[in-house]
């Protein structure tokens, strides 16, 4: 290179350096529809058409990746192997027939457009070529245009910058212009390669010019975003909301000129969605709780939680990935993973739950937890573990705040959905493929078609709302659904007051607003026709007119007095309607309660012709707080006093009696006085999914406030065959006091032996100084394995010191006999060890075992031992019998063990060999061998 080709390069870099960020106006010396460097319409450097070859760029003449035009690897129009179109040498970056170093020397320019606002855009949109397809920006940053049906990286945004037009993609980032004429994206919309100059040439057509350089955005028929320098019909971009969903047909052309492959798309069908608020972000499903406590998953697998402070979503860590999330209306959070195992939300830390595995998961609160297991099956959380709930199959449920569970059936059930009425589930014709309760009058539903749907508590009836959702999710607060594009929508839920009014409240309301219009016109009437008479009045008539003021004067009082009347009045009414509402509540427990109490066993309600009092006693129950405490079981007391007993009082039961750890107080009649208290019988028939009640106490009190307290502590339930669904109590002195519950680690350690697992169900029976825990345990989705540890944790009351465990099986499953090693309880720092180390099988199904305060070798080693067995060359000598060998040593002996190999064993004249793995037997001392069809045995 010569010496002012370094200075004159050298000078352009400063230059360059200079205007980094300067605003640049370019000129041009294309006609109309050319391309750089041309004066037709055809590509740089080519004379005729596109100028395509086999692999070449355009005008090139063989199938090398040289760029147009270019002899070797240079750029549209020139001939070296760096220059950009226009020039002629390598070392001249400039622009298309631009004479200076990117332009910026450039005076005689042309002026950009001030264009059109980007207001009129709507918040989410994809852009479509004519000749094209949807302009998209992919994760590796490059821009493209499709043919085929917009994708999530096709959703652009637009921002008002500058006076200018910048376009946001679904990561943040911005559209822009390189400095050679390349479509990249940016990081921030403040350089002038980010903004745009938007022109809206019809209702949905727009052109995009550069404010950087002033060329158009384009693509042509092959996908590849192109600068045009003057507007052609590759211009123009049809902008679609990125609500509208795609049915069957093509969408609606912007020009007779569609290209062939728009027949590939679908039908654009728009929905209303002027109700709902579109929100930042893409996610696949959403689960919604009370004060703003949104959480989602997106397609990855990623858990995102939504902060209201910044309107943003806030990545939440999974170990594993998540398949979906529910979040309570009081804070609670569970998340199913990919592989079914399900995890709880404590402090900020996911825990796994043991043992769970669930396909869906549907929290309402801490005390309703439902899901959907591997069959299918509805099931709800005891504390402990999912019990199935029915037979039914589902697809999905949902669990509101106050227990109600609404659920999608499999498609064989039908046009239908299933209510849990608490014992059994009811169906409700309706389809629905989502649903999302909040409450029992709050009920949300998406179809197969995505149209939504609001329960209507008043009318029964499903309201059609004006969204189209794949999925919804709603609160007391508001609703948010997902569109078919993982977008995210959300809307206030409006305050029901008015809807919850009585009647007649609403129509006097009314009534008196449109009283207190009436005045005000009249009165404004009557004002101008007062103030008409005092300008045509004259000095002669200033009586009149005093007179005049006067009346104007006084009915301006009176319109005033009479709108702060109306006030009050409107103020008296909406303290009345609070009183309603309150009253109306009143009623309704109360007509509630009446309902209850006429399902009452026994009870007996003394008419007034009697005559006879009516003796009134309050009975409180304390449920034990701990894990499945509460019942569902209909529950009975009777009384016995001095002088007579009760017949048995059921107790009226709402869905929220007997709950774990609750205090539940209960009205008792009765038709004569039985005096002082003696005992009392308590207890319950049995009935519904968790019948057990682990009863606390019980405290009763008369009408002259007598108080009698009889401490119980215990479970009421049935012990196998044992029939304890009702105990009596006496008396005691002191307040009930809650129970002391510990959390019992059980290890279960199967042990290593040939066939040791087992698929039978286990039982239990712990008992310590101070009680016994009887439990039935769930046996593992895997079983019991050879040589591995079962862990799980039980709740009590305080067993005290551990004496003995009795466990068992009830020999069921394939291969019951089961090898069991020993069993280690830890309370705590305490632990207590009970050794077995033997078979329970067939004949022995369950060991009393003693607590140990130290651990021990419960059986001897497995060892492996190599017999070889050589059979005589004899005649005869061989053998097709079973033949069986075994082995003593000090320790012990080997048992009767088989020596089969897939060989033909035990040939004249053969030595084969067999591997047998037996406990340690310590030095050998003789073995037995035979086989089963001689009665001669061998002793060596």
């Amino acid at each position: 290179m010569s010496s002012r080709g370094k200075k004159d390069k050298k000078k352009k870099k400063h230059h360059h350096e200079e205007d980094e960020y300067t605003e640049v106006t370019v000129t041009t010396t294309t006609t109309t529809f050319g391309y750089p460097g041309t004066d037709s319409s055809t590509y740089p450097g080519s004379d005729s058409g596109y100028g395509y070859t086999p692999s070449g760029y355009p005008g090139s003449s063989d199938g090398t990746s040289q760029y147009p035009g270019s002899e070797t690897t240079g750029y549209p129009g020139t001939t070296q192997s760096g220059g950009y179109p226009g020039s002629t040498e390598s070392s001249n970056y400039n622009y298309s027939g631009s004479t200076t170093y990117y332009g910026l020397q450039s005076q005689s320019t042309i002026e950009l457009p001030a264009g059109d606002s980007p207001s009129f855009l709507p918040p989410n949109f994809f852009l479509k070529s004519l000749s094209a397809g949807f302009l998209g920006s992919e994760f590796s940053g490059q821009v493209t245009a499709h043919t085929r049906v917009p994708k999530d990286f096709e959703t652009w945004t637009a921002e008002e910058v500058n006076g200018r037009c910048a376009f946001r993609n679904h990561l943040g980032r911005y559209l822009a212009i390189g400095v050679y004429g390349t479509i990249y994206i940016a990081d921030s919309p403040l350089l002038s390669s980010a903004q745009f100059v938007l022109s809206k040439l019809q209702q949905e057509i727009i052109l995009i010019q550069s404010a950087f350089d002033g060329q158009y955005l384009g693509a042509d028929s092959y996908g590849r975003i192109i600068l045009y320098p003057s507007v052609t019909g590759e211009c123009n971009w049809t902008v679609y909301p990125s609500a509208e969903y795609y049915t069957t047909g093509s969408p609606k052309a912007s020009s007779s000129s569609s290209s062939s492959s728009d027949k590939k798309h679908k039908e654009i069908v728009k929905f209303d969605n002027r109700d709902w608020e579109l929100v930042n972000g893409l996610l696949s499903m959403i689960s919604v709780g009370d004060g703003g406590n949104i959480w989602g998953v997106n397609k990855h697998h990623q858990v995102y939680r939504f902060f209201s402070e910044d309107q943003s979503w806030r990545q939440v860590p999974t170990e594993e990935p998540a398949i979906l999330v529910s979040v309570s209306y009081d804070g609670e959070v569970w998340m199913v993973d990919k592989h079914g195992s399900l995890w709880r939300r404590e402090a900020d830390i996911w825990t796994l739950v043991p043992g769970a595995t669930v396909k869906d998961i549907s929290v309402g609160s801490k005390q309703y937890i439902w899901g959907v297991d591997e069959h299918d099956h509805p099931v709800r959380w005891n504390g402990v573990y999912f019990a199935r709930i029915g037979k039914e199959k589902i697809t999905t449920l949902s669990v509101g705040r106050d227990g109600s569970v609404w659920a999608i059936p499999k498609k064989k059930y039908g046009k239908q959905v299933l209510v849990w009425e608490g014992d059994s589930w009811v169906s409700v014709k309706a389809k629905f493929t989502y649903i999302s309760v909040v409450s029992s009058d709050i009920i949300w539903a998406v179809d197969k078609k995505m149209r939504t749907f609001k329960y209507e508590a008043a009318t029964k009836a499903w309201t059609p709302d004006t969204a189209k959702f794949c999925l919804i999710s709603a609160s007391a607060d508001d609703v948010w659904g997902i569109d078919e594009k993982s977008g995210i929508w959300r809307k206030k839920i409006q305050n029901r007051l008015n809807d919850a009014l009585p009647e007649q409240l609403r129509l006097q309301l009314e009534a008196e607003r449109k009283l207190l219009q009436g005045v005000i016109e009249k009165l404004n009437e009557e004002i101008k026709e007062l103030k008409a008479l005092l300008l045509s009045s004259d000095g002669k008539n200033q009586g009149l007119l005093q007179q005049l003021q006067k009346q104007l004067q006084n009915s301006e009082e009176a319109r005033i007095r009479e709108k702060q009347d109306l006030e009050k009045a409107l103020q008296v009414l909406r303290s009345q309607e609070g009183e309603l509402r309150q009253r109306e509540e009143t009623i309704k427990q109360l007509l509630f309660e009446i309902e209850e109490q006429k399902k009452n066993v026994g009870q007996v309600v003394v008419s007034e012709k009697t005559n006879v009092t009516d003796f009134s006693w309050e009975i409180v129950t304390f449920t034990g707080n701990i894990c499945a405490g509460g019942t569902d079981a209909k529950v009975f007391i009777v009384l016995y006093g001095k002088d007579g007993k009760s017949e048995p009082q059921f107790l009226s039961k709402s869905p929220y009696d007997f709950r774990k750890g609750n205090k539940d107080v209960f009205k008792v009649h009765l038709p004569s006085n039985i005096g002082p208290i003696e005992k009392i019988v308590i207890g319950h028939d049995n009935t519904g999914l968790s019948p057990d009640w682990y009863l606390e106490g019980v405290s009763v009190r008369n009408s002259v406030d007598d108080v009698w307290n009889f401490k119980a502590g215990t479970w009421i339930r049935l012990y196998g065959d044992i029939d304890q669904t009702q105990i009596e109590l006496f008396p005691t002195s002191g307040e009930i006091v809650e129970t002391t519950i510990i959390a019992y680690q059980i290890n279960i350690v199967t042990g290593d032996r040939l066939g040791g697992g087992t698929e039978a169900n286990v039982s239990l029976v712990i008992t310590g100084e101070k009680g016994t825990l009887e439990k039935d345990i769930p046996t593992p989705k895997t079983g019991y394995r050879r040589g591995e540890t079962i862990t799980l944790v039980l709740e009590s009351p305080d067993l005290g010191e551990l004496k003995s465990l009795r466990i068992g099986h009830d020999n069921k499953g394939f291969g019951a006999a089961w090898f069991l090693e020993k069993v280690i309880i830890k309370s705590g720092p305490q632990a207590w060890y009970f050794l077995y180390g033997n078979w329970l099988e067939e004949g022995r199904l369950s060991v009393d075992l003693n607590a140990r305060h130290d651990d021990g070798t419960a059986s001897l080693p497995i060892t492996k031992y190599i017999v070889s067995v050589i059979t005589g060359d004899r005649r005869g000598a061989g053998s097709d019998a079973n033949v069986f060998i075994v082995i003593y040593g000090e320790n012990d002996n080997s048992g009767d063990q088989i020596l089969e190999t897939k060989a033909n064993n035990f040939e004249r004249n053969s030595t084969d060999v067999f591997s047998i793995e037996t406990v340690e037997l310590g030095k050998l001392t003789k073995i037995r061998i035979g086989h089963d069809n001689k009665l001669s045995l061998i002793h060596i």
